[in-house]
């Protein structure tokens, strides 16, 4: 099923960023956790707690400089792109390395410096850590002598009173403070509280010191080592929050340069909409993105220069997704963004309208003050310039060795013969003449131009769909494309792959259907539903005349009801006109389909047609 497929390669997709910063997490946990054991040795010889940091960041540099962190930078934006990072050259890797290591937010920091002052960070937020620590073992350690203390004279095997008594009632506070140094590893405090029990219990009942000492000594063991882990998960999410924070939101704002750099070469793509993270951590201005129909577009449409820069904020994995030409009417963009806001904020309860305003806000626009003024973390929408503006980023089209022979035969009986050989990376299956030279832009264009037609036709299956062939103009005689039902092969003139050559093409046929890239697959695919469905009723076609007979008669049925209820053929196209005068009936309802789904927008055309047969 192709609507599965396709579902999986859209999850693919969008879980592209978020595999990718995993990666770089996961592998720098596995140095961060080495490099807290290491720190512990280090402090445990008496290692003074500067120098033993700088020991660290001497062993383990990746921990602050991130190097990974760069070359991620270029997976996540090729990917946004639309490519797969290996098809890259070695030139363009370096290009856009440097490109996206510049400035992108207000704070107008380098990555290199942004990287800098992670190292500070993380050693800022150990020593910290370490120096809290280090209370903390002052704390339980002057706790648990005390304790021991307490009990009373070294010459006595009972508890007595002693000389520096600690009484009874006074017993669980200082067991409390113990128990509070080690932090919430509940294994360490498990093991304290066995030991506290033992402590308590002797301290009820009487205890010899050797078994109070024992018993102290255990409770001294279990602190020590939940200390130890206190130190490691401390130390480790400290520094986990700095590395994790400067990851996800340069991770994020790659992706972003990624897709705004393919939406700006691509004009089939006339929108923007924002889609909140499926991690979205929760309630904020992301929902008021995703959710409010600022343009007149509908919910989180955005015309291309005006886009709530990504990313939105720390941490923000939420994206763009690209809006193609006939899935939305641009003519009914209109500016309402405040009154969108208002509408959205209504929406809400009193909590969450104060959880994106702040109470001040709140009251500032229950007053009639405009919330754009007190939004959290609104900057207004513009136009994203993405940092990849000097770079061209195309995959090549992996072209196999493996030569076939094809013929096509044109409807002037003029038969051409050529070679074709297999493109290896597209998940159709297609083949290249010997004659046409398929650059990478020109590939990029066809698959993007199928994937278009597959969406908006709703075909829901890969199988049985057609061979595409690439052919140059000679190859096709002139057409610019082919269905040839018995040998289920789609033939395409290279000619609509080059944007400039085949727009101008269209401006001197003025057809109701040349402003649309996408109408010779969309016909030709037409064709190819006709053909699937005849062979599901009939069985498989042996013969392409034979069959353009058949179809063309079940076709007419259709046409002739177009024009009992005063529809003007030649309003289709020339194309249709020319092909009712010969008869050819199916040609004039494919047209009549094609038109009907590209300039309906979402209006289903098979349902269109169904409804004339």
């Amino acid at each position: 099923m192709l609507l599965v497929i396709m579902a999986v390669a859209m999850m693919a997709k969008t879980d592209r960023l978020a595999q990718l910063i995993n990666k770089l997490n996961e592998s720098w946990r596995r140095d961060a956790k080495k490099a807290v054991k290491y720190l512990m040795r280090l402090l445990a010889k008496g290692v003074k707690t500067e120098a033993a940091i700088t020991k660290i960041q001497q062993r383990y540099p990746n921990l602050s400089t991130l190097p990974e962190l760069q070359p991620a930078l270029v997976e996540a934006a090729a990917y946004a792109y639309g490519i797969v990072p290996s098809v890259l050259t070695k030139a363009q890797v370096k290009l856009m390395g440097e490109q996206l290591a510049g400035k992108w937010d207000e704070s107008g920091m380098t990555l290199s410096e942004k990287l800098h002052g992670v190292g500070v960070k993380m050693r800022g937020a150990i020593v910290s850590t370490l120096q809290e620590q280090m209370r903390r073992n002052k704390t339980w350690t002057e706790a648990a002598r005390a304790l021991y203390d307490g009990y009373g004279d070294d010459s006595q095997n009972v508890y007595n009173g002693g000389k520096d008594i600690i009484s009874r009632q006074d017993l669980p506070k200082y067991l409390q403070k113990v128990r509070l140094a080690t932090g919430n590893d509940l294994q360490a405090l498990a093991e304290q509280r066995q030991a506290i029990d033992k402590i308590n219990r002797l301290g009820r009942n009487g205890a010899p010191n050797k078994a109070l000492q024992a018993a102290y000594n255990e409770l001294m063991e279990a602190v020590q080592k939940g200390n130890e882990k206190a130190v490691e998960v401390a130390i480790n999410e400290q520094s986990r929050y700095v590395a994790e924070r400067i990851t996800r939101t340069e991770m994020a704002r790659a992706w972003a340069d990624g897709f705004i750099a393919k939406m700006k070469k691509d004009a089939d793509i006339v929108a923007v909409k924002f889609k909140l993270s499926s991690r979205h951590p929760g309630f904020d201005i992301c929902d008021m993105y995703a959710k409010a129909d600022m343009y007149g577009l509908g919910a989180g449409i955005y015309p291309k220069d005006k886009l709530p820069p990504l990313p939105v904020h720390p941490h923000c994995l939420c994206r763009y997704v690209e809006v193609i030409e006939g899935e939305v009417d641009m003519q009914q963009q209109r500016d309402q963004v405040r009154e969108a806001g208002d509408k959205w904020l209504n929406s809400l309860s009193e909590s969450r309208r104060a959880q994106v305003l702040g109470r001040k806000g709140l009251k500032a626009w229950e007053t009639g003050e405009d919330w754009q003024g007190y939004m959290h973390g609104y900057d207004g929408l513009r136009e994203v310039e993405s940092r990849l503006r000097k770079i061209q980023l195309y995959k090549l089209p992996d072209i196999g060795n493996e030569v076939t022979n094809n013929k096509y035969h044109s409807s002037k009986d003029i038969v051409r013969e050529f070679t074709t050989k297999r493109i290896r990376n597209s998940k159709y299956d297609m083949r290249v003449s010997e004659h046409v030279n398929l650059k990478p832009k020109m590939f990029a264009d066809l698959e993007s131009q199928l994937n278009q037609a597959v969406r908006r036709m709703s075909i829901n299956s890969l199988e049985r769909f057609p061979q595409i062939i690439i052919c140059d103009d000679n190859d096709l005689v002139g057409a610019l494309g082919a269905y040839i039902a018995k040998d289920n092969k789609l033939f395409v003139n290279s000619l609509i792959l080059d944007k400039k050559k085949h727009k101008a093409y269209l401006a001197t046929v003025k057809e109701p259907l040349s402003k649309y890239r996408i109408a010779t697959l969309v016909h030709e695919l037409y064709h190819w539903k006709d053909a699937i469905e005849y062979e599901r009723k009939y069985g498989k076609i042996t013969n392409q005349t034979d069959y353009a007979e058949a179809i063309s008669f079940q076709h007419k049925a259709s046409v002739d009801k177009l024009i009992t209820k005063g529809y003007n053929i030649n309003e289709i196209s020339g194309y249709a006109s020319i092909m009712y005068r010969k008869r050819k009936y199916d040609e004039v309802m494919t047209e009549y389909r094609t038109l009907r789904l590209l300039a309906g927008g979402i209006e289903n055309a098979d349902k269109n047609d169904s409804q004339n047969s």
